[in-house]
C-alpha cells in the first residue's frame, strides 16, 4: 500500500524530493511524502446522541446563549487559565500577562482594545506578550473573569490579586456547553495532530486526526472529559498531561461546540475550518499514491493550505 502525508515544515510543495523509500517509511514496502507531525488545529459537522455523557451534552447545547460580554469574559478566563498569569510584585502592584505565538498577535490586540495594556514581542522568542498593570485596568479585568477562572494555579494567583485590590474572589462557576471558557483554554493550549496510524488487522495505514489540550496539572483537564469525552494521559516529553479525542464522533461534537459558540479567536480557526475537507479526502483515500491523479492533487492542495499559517 502507498500513502501520502506532508512534512509540517513544507509550504511550497516540490513533489519529487519529498518521496522517501520504504527504509524511511512507517510501513514496509511503501512510499510516503514525509509524515505530518504535531499539526495544530480543527471544525465540526454533526452532533452525536448516544452514550450517557452525549445525552447530557445534547440537552445542554440547547440552553440560552451568552451575552457578548459574558462570552468574551469566559473566553478571556480560559485564555488566562491556559497561557496567562496574575502577578503581585514585592511593592504590591498587580498585573496580568498573557503570551501567544507570533501569528496570534491580533488576539492579544483584541484584549488590549477592551482592557488597555500593552502588546510587545518577547526578545529572542517567536511570541508576543500582553501585559496589563495599571490598577483601574486590573480591577476591570478581575471583575470580568472573577468566577470563571478555574485553573488551580491561577485561582491562587487570582486570590492574591483580589486580596490586594479589595475584591472578593468568587469560586469557579459550573460550566455548560454554552461556556466559552473551553474555547479560550483551547485557543491557549489546544493542539491537533495529524499522523499515520494502522487500522484493521491487515496492516493498512491511514491518517488519524487527534484534538488535544495540555496542562501541567491533570485536574485542569478533566472538565474536558466531562463534556467532550476522550481521556487524559501523562506526557513524559512535556512533563505534563494531555486531554485528547480522536474518534470522528468526538471531534465533530467538539467542533459543533466551537461553531455554536463562535468562540475560537486564535489562528487555530484556520485549521478548524479545513477539517470537513480533511474527512472528505480521507474517505476518498486521496492520501494514497495509487489514488487517481485528481485526488492526489486535491490532497496536496489541502496539505499546503493546512500549513499556511504564515499567510494568515
Amino acid at each position: 500500500m502507498n500513502y501520502l502525508l506532508a512534512n509540517q515544515q513544507e509550504t511550497n510543495v516540490d513533489f519529487g524530493p519529498l518521496l522517501v523509500g520504504s527504509s524511511e517509511a512507517v510501513c514496509p514496502q511503501s512510499y510516503y511524502i514525509l509524515s505530518m507531525k504535531y499539526l495544530f488545529f480543527v471544525v465540526f459537522t454533526q452532533q452525536k446522541t448516544h452514550s450517557p455523557y452525549n445525552l447530557l451534552k445534547a440537552s445542554s447545547m440547547c440552553g440560552m446563549t451568552l451575552s457578548r460580554d459574558d462570552a468574551f469574559n469566559q473566553w478571556l478566563a480560559g485564555v488566562i487559565d491556559g497561557d496567562g498569569c496574575f502577578l503581585v510584585s514585592k511593592a504590591g502592584y498587580c498585573s496580568c500577562e498573557i503570551s501567544f505565538g507570533i501569528h496570534d498577535e491580533p488576539l492579544l490586540m483584541r484584549i488590549k482594545q477592551v482592557l488597555g495594556g500593552s502588546v510587545k514581542p518577547r526578545a529572542g522568542i517567536n511570541s508576543f506578550r500582553y501585559r496589563l498593570h495599571n490598577t483601574p485596568g486590573m480591577i476591570e479585568l478581575v471583575n470580568r473573569v472573577n468566577g470563571y477562572i478555574r485553573n488551580t494555579v491561577r485561582i491562587s494567583q487570582l486570590k492574591r490579586v483580589c486580596d490586594r485590590l479589595g475584591i472578593e474572589c468568587i469560586p469557579p462557576q459550573n460550566l455548560t456547553l454554552q461556556s466559552t471558557w473551553f474555547a479560550g483554554f483551547f485557543d491557549s493550549e489546544g493542539t491537533v495532530t495529524f499522523s499515520l496510524k494502522e487500522y484493521g488487522t491487515n496492516g493498512l495505514m491511514r491518517p488519524q486526526l487527534t484534538i488535544g489540550a495540555s496542562n501541567k496539572k491533570k485536574e485542569n483537564l478533566l472538565i474536558f472529559i466531562d463534556w467532550f469525552g476522550g481521556n487524559v494521559y501523562y506526557d513524559k516529553s512535556s512533563d505534563g498531561y494531555v486531554w485528547s479525542i480522536s474518534s470522528r464522533e468526538d471531534i465533530e461534537f467538539f467542533l459543533k461546540y466551537t461553531k455554536e459558540t463562535s468562540s475560537i479567536r486564535s489562528v487555530k480557526l484556520h485549521r478548524l475550518l479545513l477539517i470537513p475537507k480533511y474527512y472528505k479526502l480521507v474517505e476518498l483515500q486521496a492520501f494514497r499514491l495509487d489514488a487517481p491523479s485528481l485526488l492526489i492533487k486535491a490532497w496536496y492542495r489541502f496539505l499546503v493550505r493546512w500549513n499556511k499559517y504564515h499567510d494568515l
